[in-house]
């Protein structure tokens, strides 16, 4: 099976990227910190990062340390010594993860293409002054409203693979974000022929014509009120010339009626062999970058952070979409095996929350031994075990989103 030796391939290389003494330089935050043996080592951070999973933080050093036979280590020192680490080490770690997943599997694609869905969402922050004072409210009336931070990720939507993923203050402008997200996706050579994806709060001309200018493809939507040569569009599929003082875009506007009766206006440059109903369902696409979300808040229970620091934050955000590709990649082959053998009336997909808990104890033993290492693998993808939490795939459901007064939301968090 060819899950095994890809996973085993990922596992082998994240150990030996946290046991060199590169990344111990790249990931220090100065050359004192880390510079005599101490209890706690850059690998065991990071491992511990990577394990944890919304419990108490003393509760999962105490897990990571029996499950590796480790001194004790208390939380305060933990803490202490996390602050030596620079956040962006882990980024890169998660980078160099996400382009080995690319390197050692087989592609999906539609026509072709690679679908990659840009979108950001808000996670709630402890209330600590230094947040606040790095990453901001959310409203710019009140003050005392919760501490938000800005999490913005490209995502594949067709093989679970998180591209590119940044941290920003609450007050962060996204429609100036999603160039940076399109810039880093040009300069990864495994990630050919992009379709970008994203929803109304992203279009503008600036965006319209830079796409156009560098050749590269999108579906996207717009609100009700956008540019006025879009808003005049109301043909089912027509053409349209944007003209501003110094240049001029041409975008193909689509109307969708959707079931509910309300319309949607979606703007792309693919060519007229795809046709409305093609444009509308790779719109629909875009929905599976909104399920990785639900996974990072609820499955692995980001926003309850393993500590109240900047540099914390930072870290357990890219450490959570480091371990967001690895359960992707399991699930990719874990549904593939799930259409291949069983053979039922209904669709079945694999159960993200079993995956992410295999995960756990395939890091543990990556760091205890080589025989632990290779069973947690065979376990991971033993047919017979994750079959059992696969769960029936519900196709074409649609409800309204609940709408909940302004009180009682305020009162959640």
């Amino acid at each position: 099976m060819r899950a095994r030796p890809v996973m085993r391939g990922l596992f082998e290389y994240l150990k030996a990227e946290l046991s060199s003494k590169e990344f111990a330089d790249r990931a220090r935050m100065n050359e004192a910190a880390f510079s005599r043996k101490r209890k706690l080592s850059i690998k065991d951070i990071i491992g511990c990062l990577l394990s944890y999973r919304g419990k108490n933080i003393q509760k999962e050093l105490d897990e990571y340390r029996i499950s590796l036979n480790k001194c004790q280590v208390s939380r305060q020192a933990f803490s202490k010594a996390r602050e030596n680490i620079d956040p962006s080490a882990i980024r890169e770690l998660s980078d160099k993860i996400s382009i080995k997943i690319e390197e050692s599997s087989v592609l999906q694609t539609y026509n072709g293409y690679r679908l990659i869905a840009i979108d950001g969402t808000y996670l709630h922050l402890p209330a600590r002054k230094a947040l606040k004072e790095h990453f901001g409210v959310f409203s710019k009336q009140n003050e005392n409203d919760p501490v938000k931070a800005l999490g913005v990720v490209a995502y594949d939507v067709l093989n679970k693979i998180v591209l590119w993923n940044d941290l920003y203050a609450s007050k962060s402008c996204e429609k100036k974000i999603v160039f940076d997200a399109i810039r880093r996706i040009q300069q990864r050579k495994t990630t050919p022929n992009p379709l970008f994806l994203m929803d109304r709060g992203y279009p503008s001309y600036e965006l319209l014509h830079t796409l156009q200018e560098q050749d590269l493809l999108y579906v996207m939507r717009v609100q009700e009120s956008f540019l006025k040569e879009i808003n005049a569009a109301e043909q089912q599929d027509q053409n349209v010339l944007i003209k501003r003082k110094h240049s001029a875009t041409g975008v193909r506007v689509v109307n969708i009626t959707l079931p509910s009766g309300k319309n949607e206006k979606l703007l792309t440059n693919l060519p007229d062999s795809f046709s409305v109903q093609d444009l509308y369902d790779l719109y629909a696409m875009r929905w599976g970058v909104e399920t990785q979300y639900l996974h990072l808040k609820q499955r692995q229970e980001l926003q309850c952070f393993s500590g109240h620091s900047v540099s914390a934050i930072y870290q357990d955000f890219y450490a959570a979409v480091l371990v967001e590709n690895l359960c992707g990649i399991c699930w990719v082959f874990q549904k593939t095996d799930l259409d291949r053998k069983m053979h039922r009336i209904y669709e079945y997909a694999p159960s993200v929350a079993n995956i992410l808990c295999n995960l756990k104890a395939v890091f543990f033993a990556c760091f205890r031994s080589k025989y632990a290492f290779e069973h947690s693998i065979r376990a991971l993808f033993d047919f017979r075990s994750f079959s059992r939490f696969a769960y029936q795939v519900r196709n074409d459901r649609s409800r309204m989103r609940p709408t909940y007064p302004h009180h009682i939301l305020k009162k959640a968090f």
